[in-house]
């Protein structure tokens, strides 16, 4: 197991645990030789046709849309135990949080089946591409800017390490409140899949659904030290943001 290779574009086909069985979410990982990004989507999200900004969503739209997960940061594999080191997660990375382990075993027809090391789950992967990914990581202020990329595809990441989990937030939705202050801070973060048009990167899947089908980065000057993303935000205030290495 020690020979195996992980880099490249997964798709998840399943995950099972005691009394749970998922095969709807959609789950993408893309994986460089040491960084990686990682972007769930639940099939089923509110409708958002004629939304111009995400605080124009009600509380249940928005609770929907917190269903949506991901996370970023970098791999360390020993044999066939891979440890999935999280700097940033879209719900936070509190403290004391649970180490992301898993061993992995090749199955049938180029698959990765990954058991849980820490808990009882067991996850199935595909490979969707076997060409190199690369993995890049940038600053502004506070945040941190995962990327990883193929010649065709990219998962970008964005936020805070060691930000504190969501659940207060959402808590408040569920009792009628709309702390927007914290909205737009939780929606400051960001899990976007894409593909290259030539060298415009295009949002196809993301944990905010209006950047779905926009132009947000450029392919040209991925090795620079600074990354142009342009991005809506909370209160749909269209930004040009400048990421540092």
């Amino acid at each position: 197991m020690s020979e195996m290779r992980i880099g490249g574009h997964w798709q998840r086909e399943s995950i099972t645990a005691p009394g749970m069985e998922d095969r709807t979410t959609r789950v993408h990982w893309l994986q460089a030789e040491e960084g990686f990004c990682d972007i769930r989507i639940p099939l089923t999200r509110p409708d958002t046709e004629g939304a111009g900004a995400l605080c124009e969503l009600g509380a249940d739209a928005l609770l929907e849309l917190m269903n949506g997960f991901g996370f970023a940061g970098t791999t360390q594999l020993k044999g066939d135990r891979c440890t999935w080191h999280r700097q940033i997660a879209f719900h936070g990375t509190p403290e004391g949080a649970a180490a992301d382990v898993g061993t992995l075993r090749r199955g049938p027809g180029g698959r990765i089946i990954e058991d849980g090391a820490e808990g009882a789950y067991r996850e199935v992967w595909t490979r969707l591409a076997h060409a190199p990914c690369d993995h890049a990581t940038w600053r502004l202020e506070d945040r941190v800017l995962h990327l990883a990329w193929t010649r065709s595809t990219f998962l970008l990441a964005t936020g805070v390490p060691d930000a504190p989990d969501s659940l207060s937030l959402r808590q408040a939705l569920e009792k009628g409140e709309r702390p927007e202050a914290a909205l737009a801070d939780f929606f400051t973060a960001e899990y976007t899949l894409g593909h290259w048009d030539r060298d415009r990167g295009v949002a196809r899947l993301s944990t905010d659904p209006l950047r779905e089908g926009q132009v947000i980065l450029s392919l040209a000057g991925l090795e620079d030290a600074r990354l142009h993303l342009f991005r809506t935000d909370y209160f749909g205030t269209l930004r040009e943001e400048v990421w540092h290495r």
